[in-house]
């Protein structure tokens, strides 16, 4: 229920898309404290439910929803928000990463095209400073990405 009209975040985005959030700018200037508690309450719900949900086997899967019906959800921002809030209620670095990578075209289907770093595969990378493994936060430190097979500085 912020006001995101001057986020710098929206330059992540295009200005098509950037249109169809003035709705929601607008909703959300007129929310009430309600709906805030309300979405707070289902937060921390779903907070409490990933360890036990990921223990009992359900897959895990994280995704940004990024477009023009999930208004103030960036690309790459929102996923390693996603991430940080995951490893935050309980999972590990490698499991949130999993949860991004792996689970995802699992779930799909696309288990032999995507999902690892192997001979046959499609695949972009980042490259960062430091290991994401050892605190989920590294992901923040990007350095280059391979996009499509083209080495591009971040």
């Amino acid at each position: 229920d912020e006001d995101h009209s001057s986020d710098s975040l929206l330059n992540l985005i295009g200005g098509g898309i950037q249109k169809t959030y003035e709705r929601r700018l607008q909703a959300a200037k007129r929310a009430k404290s309600s709906g805030s508690q309300m979405r707070e309450k289902v937060s921390t719900l779903a907070k409490q439910m990933i360890r036990p949900m990921f223990d009992a086997g359900v897959p895990i899967l994280a995704g940004s929803d990024c477009g023009p019906f999930n208004s103030f959800v960036y690309p790459g921002e929102a996923l390693w928000g996603e991430l940080f809030s995951l490893v935050d209620a309980g999972l590990s670095p490698a499991e949130a990463l999993k949860s991004s990578m792996i689970n995802g075209p699992a779930f799909m289907g696309l288990q032999n095209e995507y999902g690892s770093v192997e001979k046959g595969k499609l695949a972009d990378l980042l490259i960062l400073e430091a290991n994401p493994l050892e605190d989920i936060q590294n992901l923040q430190s990007l350095k280059k990405v391979i996009l499509k097979g083209k080495l591009t500085d971040f």
